[in-house]
């Protein structure tokens, strides 16, 4: 069974189809993710009959929420959450095809257009179709995870009958597979729960006092920011750096 190696955090991967004017200071996508389009947060080669391919994948853990787990509907929150994520993708990138590639607007109840270069793109990767990674508050996973999970463990048994030189025996890819899910589904889990004990931290009498202290610092750091933008930009090419014209201000 083939080796799976990943990249995290695919950085890069539809930065060079946006304008570059837009990365640089002042520009929309000067800040933090933006300048990159989408950040996957996995990319994975996968075995296929053809050999290995280059598949994305995207990992959400989500909680007990309304939004996941509306009450009379049929369904787990992590099917629903994962049928959700390639549409998410894709409108992201649809949006930067149409501002900075005039591609054509999908439009409700119309044919779909051509897809711009972002959108092609990332359906040359397939798209998300092997990598809507989903875990639940109660360490239930999405069926991608769980064949993810699942090639891990195959994975892990070729190479223990390598190491060992036979065959392995009977039954050693369910213990392995139970590991595996059981190690995946504790960590989720405990995930959870830290992030429940941290928000409860918040309730006490001094959170709002926190929170606009911190809402004050931030708004202070941005001031700052764009008094240096500002002034950055008012010098730029003043001074010595104006060849031939070293003294006009």
């Amino acid at each position: 069974m083939a080796k799976i190696p990943t990249d995290c955090e695919v950085y890069g991967l539809f930065s060079d189809l946006l304008p570059a004017a837009l990365e640089g200071v002042g520009g929309e996508l000067q800040w933090g993710r933006a300048r990159q389009g989408k950040v996957p947060d996995f990319k994975f080669l996968v075995p296929s009959p053809e050999g290995p391919v280059p598949r994305l994948a995207e990992l959400k853990v989500i909680n007990a929420g309304k939004t996941w787990y509306p009450r009379g509907k049929e369904g787990r929150g992590v099917e629903r959450r994962a049928d959700g994520l390639t549409k998410e993708y894709e409108r992201v990138l649809r949006g930067y095809d149409v501002r900075f590639h005039d591609a054509e607007p999908l439009l409700h109840g119309q044919p779909e257009p051509v897809p711009g270069p972002l959108v092609a793109r990332f359906r040359n990767y397939g798209g998300l179709s092997e990598g809507q990674l989903v875990a639940g508050p109660w360490g239930d996973l999405s069926p991608h995870l769980h064949q993810l999970l699942k090639l891990f463990a195959e994975s892990r048994v070729a190479a223990m009958g390598r190491a060992q030189g036979q065959e392995p025996g009977p039954g050693l890819l369910g213990k392995i597979m139970g590991e595996i899910r059981r190690s995946f589904s504790v960590a989720v889990v405990r995930s959870q729960a830290l992030c429940l004990l941290e928000r409860l931290a918040q309730l006490g009498p001094g959170a709002r006092a926190a929170a606009d202290r911190r809402h004050q610092t931030m708004a202070l750091d941005e001031r700052r920011r764009r008094e240096r933008q500002a002034f950055a930009m008012a010098n730029q090419g003043r001074g010595l750096c104006r060849v031939g014209r070293a003294f006009v201000p």
